[in-house]
């Protein structure tokens, strides 16, 4: 029986890479999204900063002003654990993170209701984010600091699993290609609702986190 061939729609670190392949399949990786760091104009009033993403704290850095801003003791608040340790290690001061900008919202609101925030977003925000912010009256500013692309690329063969990590990834793979023979393995639920079917649809344990896609692939191989 040949090895099944998996597609991860996102660049995989080596480990990652590594470990799929310990499981017996054919790994191909590509770029179903794109993503530009962009200029956009700091304010020198900061106080809590809110990042949903790795890349918006990257963006934040490359600032001319983050340094002293960062000197100042500026809270972070954060959606995901690796962009938490990542804020972190450049210096914020970080409050608490969530598995989810809702989850972050609501946190937000039960503990820090009072303050106000910049949310230092990409071209594509969380909704879920600014939604519960505005239901619940909690003053914030919204500062797009890079933009989101989605690449739409024509697979040229068909693939038995594929690895989906955000919900752009999953409208730039569906738009050219018919994918829905294969089982769409989805880092979390906010991802796996962009499809309209249940049908060869994993969606990995909460948190999400790659190790879990890993645990549904392999209750799938069972």
């Amino acid at each position: 029986m040949s090895a099944l061939k998996l597609l991860s729609t996102r660049f995989l670190l080596s480990e990652e890479q590594v470990a799929l392949e310990n499981l017996g399949f054919v790994v191909d990786q590509l770029a179903s999204i794109s993503v530009e760091l962009i200029d956009f104009k700091m304010p020198k009033d900061l106080e809590n900063a809110i990042f949903t993403s790795q890349n918006a704290i990257k963006s934040f850095l490359k600032h001319p002003l983050s340094s002293e801003l960062l000197s100042k003791g500026v809270q972070a608040y954060c959606v995901g654990e690796k962009t938490a340790q990542l804020a972190t290690d450049s210096g914020f001061e970080v409050q608490y993170w969530a598995n989810n900008s809702a989850e972050l919202a609501q946190m937000i609101t039960e503990n820090d209701a009072s303050q106000s925030f910049v949310y230092f977003s990409g071209s594509i925000s969380m909704r879920a984010l600014i939604e519960g912010f505005d239901k619940d009256e909690i003053t914030y500013r919204e500062i797009v600091v890079y933009s989101t692309t989605e690449t739409y690329p024509k697979l040229e063969k068909d693939y038995d699993l594929i690895l989906f990590f955000s919900q752009s990834g999953v409208r730039s793979i569906s738009a050219k290609n018919d994918i829905s023979k294969a089982v769409k393995v989805c880092i979390g639920p906010t991802t796996a609702r962009e499809f309209n079917t249940e049908n060869n649809l994993l969606i990995a344990e909460y948190p999400p986190s790659f190790n879990h896609m890993i645990q549904a692939i392999k209750q799938f191989k069972q």
